[in-house]
């Protein structure tokens, strides 16, 4: 018989063990249903079951043998996340300390091993102890609990307890409220950062702006927009610069730059590193945003499970929209839409907090025009959504009124101020070909392919994905008339905002696949919409994200957990699957080769950057031409006389470039060569060494004083 002495820490000892026995049979799991299924399917495949596999049996070994938690406070809904959120701790804490120790010290690899295995399983052990599987984790519900069923009222009067003593009840019970919100968020943030982790290769260069997707597609214009304004002046307005177009200048809203982020940043560049850019870090942004979007969204719909927030993090993050849109950093906020959309519902459940509200639209509104004027308008209108339903609701016509009028007076004056407006519209015909094929929430991935009958229905990418897809059906299986008649009759406007939003992302001319099915002239308020919201098919994506998130409510809200939670895996599981090739065009996007050495222009004295043609005026030439001399100019701080924008803003009457050779000006010669006087001079400095003729682009580049070597140090291709 044991001695009394020993028999408590036998029990740890114990514990320890069994812990530790649990996890070793949880990566036998993992290996063993691995290996079984990669005999049917690829092990990329197979490899997520054995990960979900393992982590059940994990969960539930702690749970019965390390912690033996006694049946009646098992409390799976409430245990399984903060499991989850643990593991996903654990996974990315091993993750740091081997990157950390590898590049900090010279440590062997078995050695920076042991200690991440040595380390992290102990933190494990005593988060599992202590808030998972702890008495704490396990206490009764109390009253002010948002998942369950609030009690009548009562006033210190009637319940004859003491105010003070009814005061310190009250600051309880908001004390326990505010916990699940704070699981909630602190899990969506987590799974956010564990993604953007195994999404992006090399994660740490990346933020710090070392990658070669800076240099490929439409980035160089979003990172040399912020840089000619960074290494400009102030200037009035304040989103302007004069060091592209000079002396005119432009304003930097067209280099999709974030203007939030420029402005923010651009006060303390002197301290920052040379060169130094955020759109790194704003991806990073955009993930977390898109996951506490999500949560908040739920939240805002009266949701307030671990599960479905878990769930609905996922789901934003897995959103195939946002993943296509990886070219183009501020398009691809979507999160901040689903902060809207939780506004809107939020706004028409919370009676007496329209003043409220309205502040938050107006200072959202205000963010989205400084990060992507698409946005601003989704997201404007929402508000309108909002503003009207309030106001049917409640009878409050001064506060829907006051709702609308904060974002339009917020929006228009911070325009004013900083100088937006006056950009080139597009036809009416660009409208037709950047629209949304009526196929594209369901067409993308393992169902069909994405169709594209325009040559720019790409812009119109909405698939929900095979696990969106399958939420939507669950919703569809328990439909209920009552609920949705009740649903229609408290949103009215809201669902006649998005039927709007879908007919826009149409176009005028329908198609459905290769086919058009429907077309209709364009009458004139609307013929002026289009040509400033040319890409149409962009503006379904409120509707899917609403359709998306609603039917996860409605298809979850009062099921077991035992229904819930597989249902949702399985969902999860489909939409990982099916937007493989999204993410894995993503990473090949991420991991090609350096096109262009741009350090050879260093060495070189240059004052300003003339190209004989100015943007937009001539279809034959490529983007990328103006854009690699941007990025030159960009680097070097210095002047360029036109550049790859958003909108041109060139007179194509007027030749803009280079006119003649000036000293200290690089004038760039695009194909076929200037003739009349300027001919004989490009002749001679081919001669004599000043000129250079860049074969791989047909180009001729010429700067007085440079000399053969000058052009060779440059390693042109």
């Amino acid at each position: 018989m044991m001695p009394a002495g020993l028999a408590p820490h036998y029990a740890k000892f114990r514990q320890v063990a069994i812990f530790g026995l649990v996890g070793v049979s949880s990566t036998a799991v993992h290996y063993g249903v691995a290996l079984l299924l990669s005999q049917a399917m690829p092990l990329a495949y197979a490899n997520p079951f054995g990960f979900l596999a393992a982590f059940l049996v994990s969960y539930l070994g702690h749970s019965h043998l390390t912690f033996a938690v006694a049946e009646g406070q098992r409390r799976h809904a409430e245990r399984l996340p903060r499991f989850a959120l643990v593991a996903v701790a654990a996974f990315c804490l091993t993750q740091a300390i081997v990157m950390a120790l590898s590049a900090l010290t010279g440590l062997p690899n078995w050695l920076i091993l042991a200690i991440a295995l040595v380390v992290v399983p102990v933190l494990t052990f005593i988060a599992a102890k202590f808030w998972v599987f702890g008495s704490k984790a396990a206490a009764p519900r109390r009253a002010s609990d948002p998942t369950s069923v609030r009690p009548p009222a009562l006033s210190p009067a009637h319940s004859g307890t003491h105010p003070a003593t009814h005061s310190g009840a009250l600051r309880g019970a908001l004390s326990s409220a505010a916990t699940p919100a704070l699981s909630s968020y602190g899990l969506a943030a987590g799974l956010a950062l564990a993604f953007f982790a195994l999404t992006y290769p090399h994660p740490l260069q990346f933020l710090l702006g070392d990658s070669v997707y800076f240099e490929i597609g439409d980035m160089p214009q979003h990172v040399t927009g912020w840089l000619f304004f960074a290494k400009d002046q102030w200037r009035w307005p304040l989103l302007t610069t004069q060091l592209v177009h000079p002396p005119q200048g432009i304003h930097i809203a067209l280099t999709d730059s974030i203007p939030l982020a420029a402005l923010l940043v651009k006060p303390f560049y002197a301290w920052l590193p040379e060169n130094f850019q955020y759109f790194g870090l704003w991806h990073l942004i955009n993930k977390l945003v898109l996951a506490l979007g999500a949560v908040f969204l739920l939240r805002s719909l009266q949701q307030k499970s671990l599960v479905l927030a878990l769930a609905a993090a996922c789901l934003a993050l897995l959103w195939p929209a946002s993943l296509a849109r990886l070219t183009h950093t501020a398009l691809a906020t979507h999160g901040l839409l689903l902060v809207a959309l939780g506004l809107y519902f939020r706004s028409v459940a919370t009676a007496g907090a329209l003043h409220r509200h309205s502040l938050a639209f107006a200072a959202l509104n205000s963010a989205l025009l400084l990060i992507h004027p698409y946005l601003l308008a989704m997201s404007f209108a929402i508000t309108l959504a909002a503003a009207a339903d309030c106001g049917l609701q409640r009878r409050q016509a001064l506060g829907a009124i006051e709702m609308a009028l904060s974002s339009l007076v917020a929006v228009g004056g911070l325009a004013l101020l900083l100088g937006y407006g006056g950009s080139q519209s597009d036809t009416a015909d660009t409208y037709r070909i950047f629209s949304m094929n009526l196929l594209s929430p369901v067409c993308g991935g393992a169902l069909c392919a994405a169709v594209d009958a325009t040559g720019g229905q790409y812009e119109g990418m909405n698939y929900l994905g095979l696990g969106g897809l399958l939420i939507v059906l669950l919703a569809l299986v328990r439909w209920q008339g009552r609920a949705v008649e009740r649903f229609v009759r408290r949103h009215p406007v809201f669902l006649l905002m998005l039927l709007g939003l879908t007919v826009y992302a149409l176009s005028n001319q329908i198609f459905l696949g290769g086919e058009k099915i429907a077309s209709y002239p364009l009458f004139a308020p609307l013929s002026v919409l289009t040509s400033i919201f040319r890409a149409a098919g962009r503006f379904f994506w409120p509707v899917g994200l609403s359709l998306l998130f609603l039917s996860l409510v409605y298809a979850f809200r009062g099921r077991s957990i035992w229904f819930t939670l597989p249902m949702l895996i399985l969902a999860l599981c489909l939409q990982w699957f099916d937007t493989q090739p999204l993410r894995q065009a993503n990473l090949a996007l991420l991991s090609m080769p350096r096109p262009f050495d741009y350090s050879g222009w260093n060495s070189l004295a240059i004052d300003r950057i003339d190209i004989d043609r100015p943007y937009g005026c001539d279809a034959t030439i490529e983007n990328m031409k103006y854009l690699y001399f941007q990025i030159v100019a960009a680097r070097k701080g210095i002047a360029i006389n036109t550049a790859y924008l958003a909108r041109a803003q060139n007179d194509c009457r007027q030749e803009t470039g280079a006119d003649r050779l000036e000293p200290g000006v690089l004038s760039v010669f695009l194909d076929p060569p200037p003739a009349g006087p300027l001919a004989d001079a490009i002749a001679t400095g081919l001669a004599t060494g000043s000129c250079f003729r860049w074969s791989y682009w047909k180009t001729i580049l010429c700067l007085k004083g440079a000399r053969p070597q000058d052009w060779q140090a440059l390693r042109l291709p």
